[in-house]
């Protein structure tokens, strides 16, 4: 085969497949993608540079979108990344293409598999800081509790990679019992999750994220209701499905492409509105575990369940909880765990409760913020 006979073949493909764009016909979903397909862009309103570059971005997008054999070709990349993944330190893919944080995140698998063990000064630390929150919760004249969000690996192990087992005692035992024993209060939601999932639950948790999303958060809040003595939000309560979502696993790991459930995004809606300062809807339609949508940090209700005044310190495992307390409670605040000095000691009226909400991987460090 002469170069030239292959100059031409190249050529040629080059003028034949951006042309098969426009002539062969498209679906209107990518379904291993589970999104529209891309439309031509209208011309930009004003020919600037900034909006001319968007303009042929679209077009770019456009064009993917109906490359032939798209699909195939997409499955075949992911196959050989699935193979060759270099992000392994930040993300692990285990079965039915379940997404885990890897040991980036505070050494997950290796306090996952017992490789590291919570013990000395760690621990006694650690021990520290949750009774002098609660102590100080105390002071306040405030009931304190420990809300723990439970990794995802610890409710569903069994889509781990076949070469990560769990360890049989979790990293975070040692602490949970040494908590008991100095008489605070842990809740701590695994097993009412794991209950709800062997009952036949739709997924907690995100596929491709680390987060319980809102039917998670719903199964561990109504746990909390009952181990707290308080009773049920209001009911009766249905959920349907929301959009499909990526998350931080799905970045971490480095991905382009990536097929995203369509079952793991479940959204409350209420039979009766509730009377809120702000509209409960608009929360859960805007929930996004990094909060960035939703800045809403107290919240009234006018026609609670209970009359108690809820201060809420937590990382992101909060946000899924929001709708709930917001749901319940008559005034609940929401602040990062990083606010708690400043808030605790303002000028703001007394709560009846103080809850520390900490994923369990991160449950020994201090004042932890990550995702």
């Amino acid at each position: 085969m002469n170069k030239l006979y292959i100059a031409r073949l190249v050529i040629g493909l080059m003028f034949v497949i951006p042309l098969s764009a426009f002539i062969l016909p498209n679906p209107e979903i990518i379904q291993g993608e589970r999104r529209k397909v891309a439309a031509f862009p209208d011309l930009p309103d004003r020919f600037t540079a900034r909006a001319i570059k968007k303009y042929f971005k679209k077009i770019n997008g456009y064009l993917a979108d109906r490359l032939p054999f798209r699909s195939t070709m997409l499955l075949i990349a992911m196959k050989v990344f699935k193979n060759t993944n270099d992000n392994q330190y930040f993300c692990i893919r285990g079965s039915e293409n379940w997404l885990f944080l890897g040991n980036g995140y505070v050494n997950a698998i290796d306090k996952l598999q017992g490789k590291l063990k919570l013990s000395g000064v760690t621990l006694v630390e650690a021990i520290k800081k949750y009774v002098r929150i609660r102590d100080i919760a105390i002071k306040r004249g405030a009931k304190f509790y420990l809300f723990i969000g439970p990794n995802k690996s610890s409710v569903y192990p069994e889509y781990l990679p076949a070469l990560v087992i769990p360890a049989k005692q979790r990293f975070i035992t040692p602490l949970l019992t040494s908590l008991k024993e100095k008489g605070v209060d842990v809740y701590d939601p695994t097993p009412a999750l794991i209950k709800a999932k062997q009952a036949g639950s739709a997924p907690l948790y995100f596929k491709t994220d680390s987060h319980w999303n809102l039917l998670g958060g719903y199964e561990a809040f109504q746990g909390f209701l009952a181990f707290a003595g308080f009773a049920n939000m209001p009911q009766p309560l249905s959920f349907v499905d929301g959009p499909p979502y990526s998350g931080d696993a799905f970045d971490a790991g480095g991905y382009d492409f990536f097929p995203l459930a369509s079952d793991d995004n479940r959204r409350p809606i209420w039979a009766q509105p509730i009377n809120i300062s702000g509209n409960l809807d608009t929360i859960v339609k805007n929930y996004d575990p990094s909060e960035r949508r939703d800045p809403q940090k107290i919240i009234t209700n006018f026609n609670p369940v209970s009359e108690k005044i809820v201060w809420v310190f937590g990382d992101s495992f909060r946000t899924a909880l929001k709708p709930y307390f917001a749901a319940t409670f008559k005034e609940s605040h929401f602040y990062r765990q990083i606010e708690f000095d400043q808030i605790i000691s303002s000028q703001l009226p007394a709560p009846d409760l103080i809850i520390w909400i900490n994923v369990e991987r991160g449950l020994e460090l201090n004042y932890f913020s990550g995702f």
